[in-house]
């Protein structure tokens, strides 16, 4: 009788653990900041004649949010969705005009923590795969379509948890996406639109953020 209390008290402690180890296993979290935009967001467009040589997306405030599942105490795997709304700048040999453009980003990552699971503090690293979409630059009177792109991204931070279920993270991320090949020449689409290309377009944005995270 005394082995089958014993075995029941036993199951019913693993079973009460259970959900409170699982409850730690997620962790979401929200983040704003301000987003550096360098290199040609997109192959740059044509307005009304002229040909353009550069197409560049102003820095801007950007938001987005984590969804992330810790493999253990060091690993997290996490998906990112982040959202930059800003204007895209084209110049060459007519007058400049600007659009309104939101830049999105989708990775999947990989996190390494620092240190002690029990610090308050954990300095982190992380880095992924995943795409870039440059929105519709709204011009008038056209708009230039958006365009997919693969990225990748890395970088690093701290988070800093003052209890169990609450946190707060500071993080650098840098995005690097390959545009457009290198080539060289007079482009037209089906309108009387054209641009010049010379060279491969690529951009880099570079992200400051904090944010809140909750764990469960």
């Amino acid at each position: 009788m005394r082995r089958t209390v014993l075995a029941l008290t036993a199951a019913m402690a693993a079973l009460v653990a259970a959900p409170v180890a699982a409850q730690d296993r997620f962790e979401v979290s929200g983040f704003y900041g301000w987003t550096l935009v360098d290199g040609s967001a997109l192959p740059p467009p044509m307005a009304l004649g002229p040909a353009y040589v550069r197409a560049d997306a102003r820095d801007s405030a950007s938001f987005g949010f984590t969804f992330g599942y810790w493999l253990d105490s060091t690993f997290e795997v996490e998906l990112l969705w982040s959202r930059q709304p800003t204007t895209l700048d084209v110049t060459g040999n007519g007058p400049s005009r600007s659009g309104s453009m939101g830049i999105h980003n989708a990775h999947g990552q990989v996190v390494y923590h620092f240190g002690d699971p029990e610090n308050v503090g954990r300095p982190f690293v992380f880095g992924g795969l995943g795409a870039t979409y440059y929105g519709d630059a709204v011009f008038q009177p056209k708009t230039e379509p958006g365009s997919l792109r693969f990225s990748w991204a890395f970088g690093g931070g701290l988070k800093v948890y003052p209890s169990r279920r609450v946190g707060f993270k500071a993080m650098v991320r840098f995005v690097p996406t390959y545009i457009a090949p290198g080539e060289t020449g007079l482009r037209c689409d089906l309108t009387p639109d054209c641009w010049t290309n010379s060279g491969a377009a690529n951009s880099i944005q570079i992200e400051f953020s904090g944010g809140v995270i909750v764990r469960f």
